[in-house]
């Protein structure tokens, strides 16, 4: 991991269908502790003037779980250590190979540097696929799309919507938010990057302008 897990990371929400698969892996008190949010329910607002709920009223599963990510993400590794993984932080692959059967990788870490050799590799970098690039693949793009995250308050929201995700379609993209148990709000709006200034004033002053022409997601600053 290169991060040592406090940097920002934009909340995910797990619906009731997740938690068996939490359970089957042993990890269902991970989301206990305060840090995530029960969430009731979506709300979205997509080719219609009326919004359209899914209640998760009668989910056999109960409601869902808006994650604070770093508190997730910390815990996943703590209890991957506690079962005998090696988890080191703040590190980096330099150098990979595979020869004579085996992997050979180089870490970079503020520690100091290492190798390891392992029989199987598995490239967890998300959509970036860092160790699939070393190794020459190249990803084949068939559209482009950025997300532009900003936060309405903070720990001030206790309305009864707060925990519900909000969908909203608009002409130039769409919203997607979600509460946080500390009462921040995380916003995204996606779009394509051709309709974006990428520089940081001209995403932050596209978010606002667009969060400003929204309907249901602006009334989560209110």
């Amino acid at each position: 991991e290169h991060t040592d897990y406090s940097s920002l990371r934009v909340g995910e929400h797990l619906p009731p269908s997740a938690k068996p698969l939490l359970a089957g892996l042993g990890l269902t008190d991970l989301l206990a502790g305060g840090e995530h949010a029960s969430s009731p329910g979506v709300r979205s607002l997509w080719g219609s003037a009326e919004p359209v709920d899914k209640d998760y009223l009668f989910d056999p599963h109960g409601e869902g779980v808006n994650l604070s990510r770093p508190a997730f993400d910390r815990s996943l590794a703590a209890r991957a250590a506690s079962l005998g993984a090696d988890v080191r932080t703040q590190t980096k692959v330099a150098k990979l190979s595979y020869a004579a059967g085996a992997w050979r990788v180089s870490l970079a870490a503020v520690q100091g540097a290492v190798e390891v050799s392992a029989t199987f590799a598995v490239d967890a970098t998300g959509r970036a696929a860092s160790l699939a690039k070393r190794l020459g693949a190249r990803p084949l793009v068939t559209d482009d799309m950025v997300g532009l995250v900003g936060q309405i308050g903070l720990g001030r929201d206790a309305s009864a919507m707060h925990n519900w995700v909000f969908i909203e379609a608009q002409e130039e993209g769409w919203w997607y938010s979600a509460g946080l148990a500390d009462g921040s709000c995380i916003a995204t709006f996606l779009t394509d990057p051709d309709l974006v200034d990428l520089s940081l004033a001209g995403r932050a002053a596209v978010w606002r302008a667009q969060l400003a022409k929204s309907t249901l997601t602006r009334v989560r600053q209110s």
